[in-house]
């Protein structure tokens, strides 16, 4: 799966690689990941979208890139020998291409399901420096990925960095719920980290589905693994995030509705689409669906369209996610865009909608800054 050369086993190329563009005109080759013969077991399909960030090693700036280790398709659910592509986490040093560090079924074996999603990142302290990441595997369990901190001072290094799960998706008795897309994280007016993701198989779009979900979950002390009895579920729409004995909420889709794309978090709410599959239609590559726009306010997940309903219908077709513009200034309404595919020999089509979240008039305009942190 990850090869850089044709072979009649790996008949098309796949990785990450890096170009120097300093001189747009003639931009330069720089590298490849290469993968050591201990990280290359745990490489599957590249599907994980590299992001980037600092970290502080030894007290020292060092700029990494951070992914999954793919898609496949395999498991290791049941023990024992198995393929064990997929299955990790990377931090890549952008210098060289090196891996500089990482998190696979090799280090907990509790590692049995790929990870094809783009890990969300975080700077929990404010310190300028990435200090945690998450990121879901296919079977629906959340990893958090735990760098230095500033607390910990210049001491810190690799090998003080860890991995375990935040949340343990089998530990709930749920089943295959896989998660695809980036986690998103926010705080809240109290200082709470927030982690929102959502369950779909987008390798099988059109297939059958149940009970997939959408969740929001704190993570304020970075070392709790939790499981789905510990959070409030709030699928019905009158139901508001009040259980104060919960460590957050989740909310069921119904029939075979799916979170194919990514969440937006703004101004206190969370945006994201769903699809939903016509499975009357016995050719899966000949279904059709349609998509829905969700609003969800981040605490108490209350629905911010008309009449505090949650959703609006996109229409037919798979839906992207919601893109953000806002106007000049404090001007509102802003501007939330949304691309459906169309479907049915259809065209796709973007959609405009006005609305106006919580805080939007109380925002900043920021006229520039200048990082004077740890270089």
């Amino acid at each position: 799966m990850f090869s850089y050369t044709y072979s009649s086993t790996y008949s098309y190329y796949c990785g990450y690689y890096s170009f120097d563009f300093t001189t747009t005109s003639s931009p330069a080759y720089k590298w490849r990941i290469n993968p050591t013969s201990s990280n290359a077991p745990y490489l599957g399909e590249p599907w994980s979208k590299m992001t980037v960030g600092r970290v502080k090693i030894s007290g020292n700036e060092k700029w990494v890139g951070f992914i999954g280790g793919g898609y496949n398709a395999s498991d290791c659910s049941g023990g024992g020998s198995c393929d064990t592509r997929g299955k990790g986490f990377y931090v890549i040093d952008l210098s060289s291409g090196n891996v500089l560090w990482s998190y696979t079924r090799a280090n907990t074996t509790t590692m049995t399901y790929s990870i094809p999603a783009t890990p969300a990142i975080v700077d929990t302290d404010n310190d300028g420096f990435i200090d945690t990441a998450y990121v879901g595997d296919l079977e629906g369990n959340i990893w958090r990925l735990k760098f230095c901190t500033s607390s910990q001072g210049s001491s810190c290094n690799t090998s003080n960095w860890s991995g375990g799960k935040l949340y343990n998706a089998s530990g709930g008795g749920e089943g295959l719920r896989p998660v695809y897309s980036s986690a998103t994280v926010a705080k809240d007016t109290s200082g709470n980290l927030w982690i929102y993701w959502a369950t779909g198989n987008k390798s099988e779009p059109t297939a059958a589905s149940t009970n997939e979900k959408v969740f929001g979950i704190k993570d304020n002390d970075r070392t709790t693994t939790y499981t789905l009895s510990n959070f409030e579920n709030v699928t019905s729409v009158t139901n508001q995030c009040d259980d104060l004995t919960k460590n957050g909420w989740y909310i069921n889709f119904t029939g075979n509705e799916k979170a194919l794309s990514d969440i937006t978090v703004f101004g206190g709410v969370v945006y994201f689409t769903t699809y939903t599959s016509d499975t009357t239609n016995s050719n899966l590559c000949a279904r059709s669906g349609t998509s829905r726009l969700y609003a969800i306010n981040y605490q108490n997940c209350t629905g911010m369209f008309s009449e505090g309903a949650r959703s609006v219908s996109l229409g037919s077709g798979i839906a992207s996610s919601p893109i953000i513009s806002l106007k000049p200034g404090t001007a509102v309404p802003a501007d939330l865009y949304v691309t459906t595919s169309g479907g049915s020999g259809t065209d796709a089509v973007t959609t405009r909608i006005d609305f106006n979240p919580p805080f939007l008039s109380n925002r900043t305009n920021m006229l520039f800054w200048k990082d004077k942190r740890v270089q």
